[in-house]
């Protein structure tokens, strides 16, 4: 069973409340990510998870849904972005934004299963990027031009990739791709090293990525959140 990955943004630099009837302040965001591996399956688990842990999440991004048109999810005090993968089997996406922030979707052209929120606070728009990455399609460098990297943004996902540079042993072929593109376009890794995924014989890997622009770097912090502890 997948494991809760939770990145934590804190932009307090801005010293400043957002514009919204939210509890947000200092503009400070709170990011929960998770690959669920199938919301019918497991949907009651991150509800149970939310109701029972102290945290509270200004955005919600979930990986792997599995979820198709018709088929509904909602989480009250959220709204929903989704991205069903229609022409195959697993994938698909959903960001939750609590209600009460300001947030438009950006809708671009891309080979990447991804959806894009860019949320409006008083001094700043925050930029989330919500990705899945398949283990079996081929990518390229060129694949991450459809979207900004420029400033204020933080990506998250499930991007089966391994590299070091994140704390895997090694690095793949994906891996290594990666983090030429996180060379050449100047942003940030944040993840502390731990693996966040562990498979059914008890092997452990290291798929799930954050990744902020450098401007947010210094702000950013990223802790990962075992589910087995709240589920056994």
């Amino acid at each position: 069973m997948p494991s809760l990955s939770l990145l934590l943004i804190i932009m307090a630099v801005y010293n400043t409340s957002c514009n919204t009837s939210c509890d947000v302040t200092n503009c400070s965001m709170r990011i929960l990510q998770w690959n669920c591996n199938g919301l019918v399956a497991h949907g009651n688990e991150l509800r149970h998870y939310l109701i029972n842990n102290s945290e509270k999440y200004h955005v919600i991004c979930l990986q792997e849904t599995f979820l198709k048109p018709g088929k509904t999810f909602s989480l009250p005090g959220y709204s929903s972005v989704r991205r069903d993968r229609e022409d195959g089997a697993k994938g698909g996406l959903i960001t939750l934004v609590k209600e009460g922030l300001n947030y438009t979707e950006l809708k671009i052209s891309s080979l990447l299963e991804c959806i894009i929120v860019k949320i409006k606070l008083r001094q700043c728009s925050l930029q989330i990027i919500n990705m899945y990455i398949s283990p079996g399609i081929s990518i390229t460098k060129n694949f991450f031009d459809s979207f900004s990297l420029d400033s204020h943004t933080v990506v998250v996902g499930d991007l089966n990739a391994k590299s070091r540079l994140w704390g895997s042993p090694f690095s793949d072929e994906r891996g290594r791709l990666l983090e030429e593109v996180i060379d050449e376009k100047d942003i940030v890794v944040i993840n502390g090293g731990q693996p966040t995924y562990q498979h059914h014989n008890g092997s452990q890997s290291h798929l799930d990525i954050a990744i902020v622009t450098s401007d947010l770097a210094a702000r950013a912090g990223w802790s990962l959140i075992n589910n087995r502890a709240y589920y056994g």
